[in-house]
């Protein structure tokens, strides 16, 4: 999911991207390097991790679902045109166990005068994981918008096609009939990511529907 201020209006966009091969942690208790969220109602356990440099990434596996992580979650993109974008990105420098919820925070340095400050908490509730991100920023920069994102990256067994994507009222998997240029069309599904604003958006929701049934 990315969130779009530019400034300060909204997009969001949404991928699968190819992980390299790890070894999976047991999911259990919270320990010093592992903070365990909870589990999802197919049995898969949210679980921050910190990676040795000391920052906090993010992983959900177990049971049967696949297995996603992210160990640099608080992302953003710096736009001041089609050929003037800068990629940031970092982990969590600190997670806090609250009831019901994680809270995560995260500075990313701007590379110019912005810097940008990421408080992100996470919940479960049954088979949904959702994610409330406030982002502040420092400083200013002429001319320029950003981007906020959080992207989960999926095993290489688990290919773009292999997932049906669902957002109320603009995906509903096969994009064929959404035109060309739609937000949820096939030069989007072809580009293997969907570019939404947030304004188009009838919930704050996104579904993906896995072929093992997940």
């Amino acid at each position: 999911m990315m969130i779009r201020y530019a400034p300060f209006g909204a997009l969001m966009w949404l991928l699968i991207a190819p992980l390299a091969p790890a070894q999976q942690k047991q999911a259990g208790t919270t320990t010093a390097n592992h903070v365990v969220l909870g589990r999802l109602a197919n049995g898969a356990a949210v679980t921050f991790v910190r990676a040795g440099s000391g920052d906090w990434g993010i992983e959900i596996s177990g049971a049967a679902a696949p297995r996603m992580t992210q160990p640099k979650p608080a992302q953003i993109e710096v736009y001041r045109g089609e050929e003037n974008v800068r990629q940031l990105a970092a982990g969590y420098q600190s997670v806090r166990k609250e009831p019901g919820a994680v809270v995560a925070r995260a500075k990313v340095a701007g590379g110019g005068e912005a810097a940008f400050t990421v408080e992100d908490r996470w919940k479960i509730s049954g088979a949904v994981l959702s994610l409330s991100r406030k982002v502040t920023v420092t400083g200013a920069e002429d001319n320029a918008g950003f981007y906020s994102a959080i992207r989960l990256l999926t095993a290489p067994a688990i290919a773009w096609t292999d997932v049906d994507y669902l957002a109320p009222g603009l995906l509903y998997g096969d994009p064929t009939n959404d035109g060309d240029s739609s937000p949820g069309g096939t030069l989007n599904y072809r580009a293997k990511r969907f570019s939404i604003r947030e304004d188009l958006l009838s919930a704050p929701l996104f579904g993906l529907s896995f072929r093992d049934g997940n």
